[in-house]
């Protein structure tokens, strides 16, 4: 595969097997909020008014308006916001999105997220490899979140290096990758490693979509201290028949698999076994990839080996279509409804733990499933979740929750319309007072914004200059609207300026006659 786009091209775009632009459907707003307070806070809000007026944007974001972390927006927005960005400030691209990966981590700081980048691990490398497991926690907070996989694997040529992959449905983002593990390396673990950009590429997902690749080389800096790993206790020896049989632990783990090295299903839960066709179409064997689909890690070949380079990040998996066994609930569907999209699929996350006594992969996992709804739909219930997974205690707080969230985002969705509503106001005020002061003296505008009584005045010397324009009448019907208005701006020009070096005040300028009078300083 070739290079998805060459140096200095921008914005980023793919072509599909009929040529034609593919552009994905939206991100949150808290990438673009991110985005925003780099470039305010770095070159003020003028700056930022300038790039968002480039970007063209208006329809998402007005002036003096923020971003909702919570709402959607077309990922044509950011394309657009980087792209006047780079214009804008006469920076190169890729600076650019590495700025923003390291304002991004700022701005996780200030808004709580500090505490879940910490736990993550105890070192850089721990921290990248359990990236998928906090995209996939942030997934229940942030429904339909589309986050990048990230995969670290052993430079086979530099002991003291890791080769990161990245996978994306979003193409040409990758610097912003370099901008956060510097950020995260610094603030997080005090190192300073070397990460270099090796290339990028377009991949097929799982035969789907294509997604887009990226790989960077992280070189660790010998001379930084390294957490070093806690010591591995010794293995416990289990006595002769102290062993659990098949049938007990297909009950204890009832979301769990066993496979072979070619991806066959030799053992499944209970709970599998009810709601997967595993073993109840035919008396053949069922294979892996015909019945479930890999979600994260991306592989470009689901296979025993490429499980075994993943084997310590978290793993989910959808079932295919069709793989689902029809539930209770599915009779009240008609046939046209069993053919949509309104048959739910099964999800699974968990963990693969490799046997290498029998060289086996036993998967250990959960449902994802968010609602009581949710629950019912696949024929299930609370009792089919066994009691020591906090599965349970997710389904029953998920109303609660689901409720908050939505009450945030209301909460979130009417400040912005009052901050939107004050803006107006604040623009309309400013239109009055520039009326008033542009027909009244500033002493008087004054008092009138107060609301204050105004004194009249009394001059007992005032000069008055009344002007016209000597045959105005034959220079509008010799000359074109254009020049004559062009006249006219720069003749007031002249009389406004005279009258601000003379202290004279400008009465009005009625049938082209400028009245005015001196006053007099005390």
């Amino acid at each position: 595969p070739g290079l998805l786009f060459s140096a200095g091209s921008w914005p980023p775009v793919s072509c599909g097997n009929d040529g034609r632009l593919q552009l994905l459907v939206a991100m949150f707003g808290f990438v673009n909020q991110a985005l925003q307070h780099l470039i305010t806070r770095e070159f003020g809000k003028e700056k930022w008014e300038q790039i968002r007026c480039a970007a063209e944007i208006d329809g998402d974001l007005r002036q003096g308006e923020e971003f909702l972390i919570r709402k959607l927006y077309a990922d044509e927005v950011t394309y657009r916001l980087v792209s006047a960005a780079q214009r804008t400030l006469d920076a190169d691209i890729s600076r650019v999105l590495q700025k923003f990966g390291e304002q991004f981590i700022h701005w996780c700081h200030e808004f709580g997220y500090d505490h879940l980048l910490t736990l993550l691990g105890g070192n850089l490398l721990e921290f990248l490899s359990n990236l998928d497991a906090l995209h996939d926690h942030l997934a229940n907070e942030y429904p339909g979140m589309r986050a990048p996989s990230f995969r670290c694997q052993p430079d086979p040529n530099d002991p003291s290096s890791v080769l990161l992959h990245y996978y994306s449905e979003r193409w040409g983002l990758h610097d912003i990758v370099i901008g956060i593990i510097e950020s995260v390396a610094k603030d997080e673990y005090e190192q300073s490693p070397e990460i270099t950009f090796e290339g990028s590429e377009h991949l097929p997902k799982n035969g789907m979509t294509e997604c887009y690749h990226a790989m960077f080389r992280i070189k660790m800096n010998p001379d930084e201290g390294q957490d070093e790993p806690s010591p591995v206790p010794g293995v416990l020896v289990c006595p002769p028949g102290t062993l659990l049989n098949s049938a007990t632990f297909c009950n204890a783990f009832p979301f769990h698999m066993v496979l072979n090295s070619d991806m066959m299903i030799i053992q499944a839960g209970v709970a599998l076994q009810r709601l997967v066709c595993i073993y109840n179409t035919s008396p053949q064997p069922a294979y892996f990839n015909d019945l479930f689909q890999m979600v994260r890690p991306h592989m470009d070949i689901v296979a025993f080996d490429s499980i075994l380079s993943h084997i310590h990040t978290v793993f989910v998996v959808n079932t295919r279509a069709g793989k689902v066994l029809p539930g209770p609930e599915w009779e009240e569907l008609d046939s046209e409804a069993m053919e949509c999209d309104d048959i739910p699929i099964l999800r699974l996350k968990g963990e693969m733990i490799y046997e290498s006594e029998r060289d086996l992969i036993l998967y250990l996992s959960s449902p994802r499933i968010g609602t009581f709804c949710d629950l019912g739909k696949r024929g299930l219930s609370i009792s089919h979740i066994p009691i020591y997974d906090s599965t349970r205690e997710l389904i029953l707080h998920s109303n609660v929750y689901s409720t908050d969230q939505d009450r945030i985002y209301q909460l979130e969705v009417r400040t912005d319309e009052l901050r939107r509503a004050q803006t107006q106001l604040l623009s309309a005020n400013k239109r009055l007072d520039d009326l008033l002061y542009s027909i009244l003296p500033v002493s008087v505008a004054d008092r009138l914004r107060c609301k204050d009584f105004v004194e009249p005045e009394r001059f007992e010397q005032v000069t008055v200059l009344m002007s016209d324009i000597v045959s105005y009448t034959k220079i509008g019907q010799e000359c074109q609207a254009i020049d004559v208005i062009k006249m006219l701006q720069e003749l007031y020009s002249l009389f406004d300026s005279a009258a601000r070096r003379n202290e004279v005040y400008k009465v009005g300028e009625v049938a082209l006659c400028c009245v005015g009078w001196r006053l007099l300083r005390k």
